[in-house]
């Protein structure tokens, strides 16, 4: 089970706010959560979990906008969940965070480093038992909003420029969009 990697990416909240309902219902969705922790428990380095920061990057979120909406929409899955029961030692390392990284190189890698930093905050505030479980995973894509359509080759430039601003930050996983998205 050690060298299983991967994520499942549910995120009912990430689907209220973009499409403005729940999978099911608040409750079901709540549920489906707590078993997919429950069955990923002896998988260390697989989430379930997503919130999706990307959602609120390419609605026109500024960059502290994005990472706190996100964090809070994380610390909601956090107060859901051990409010259902589970311990936030289960709860907190099967949560993944996807950001979308945008053109401002420095600030973006300030983005990410400041995300870890404020998400360890949090979830020491709900009593994880070691730091470590306190780490925060991230997947960076990058972002959609800003590229061309008339002179794709530009955004090859745009893509390899947030790529190069994520890897720095020492991202987790990473998605470049192809030049001619």
């Amino acid at each position: 089970f050690q060298k299983i990697f991967g994520s499942l990416e549910y995120d009912p909240f990430g689907r209220l706010i973009t499409k403005g309902n729940y999978y099911s219902t608040k409750e079901n969705d709540l549920e489906t959560c707590s078993q997919l922790i429950k069955i990923a428990e002896h998988l260390p380095h697989f989430t379930v979990i997503e919130v999706n920061g990307e959602n609120f990057h390419n609605a026109g979120a500024t960059i502290v906008e994005e990472l706190a909406f996100s964090l809070a929409s994380g610390a909601e899955y956090l107060t859901q969940l051990t409010e259902k029961g589970l311990s936030v030692n289960k709860v907190a390392p099967k949560i993944r965070f996807r950001f979308a990284t945008g053109s401002n190189f420095f600030l973006e890698i300030a983005k990410y480093r400041a995300a870890r930093l404020l998400w360890a905050q949090i979830v020491k505030a709900y009593g994880i038992s070691r730091d470590d479980m306190a780490k925060m995973t991230i997947h960076a894509v990058t972002s959609k909003w800003n590229k061309a359509i008339y002179d794709p080759y530009v955004n090859m430039l745009r893509t390899t420029t947030e790529a190069m601003s994520s890897i720095i930050a020492g991202i987790d996983s990473l998605t470049v969009g192809p030049f001619n998205e």
